[in-house]
């Protein structure tokens, strides 16, 4: 069974997936952009 915790987050999951495919035309983008290295955090 999921925490209630678990719970709260899995909707914010998957706005943040949706919005990612709304923002790239190509889902292949959407899936890649979490991996990239960011800047504000030294690159990690």
């Amino acid at each position: 069974m999921l925490t209630s915790n678990a719970l709260e987050r899995i909707p914010y999951a998957l706005d943040i997936s949706k919005n990612l495919g709304i923002l790239f035309p190509e889902r292949a983008q959407a899936n890649r952009w979490p991996h990239k290295p960011n800047d504000a955090f030294d690159g990690l």
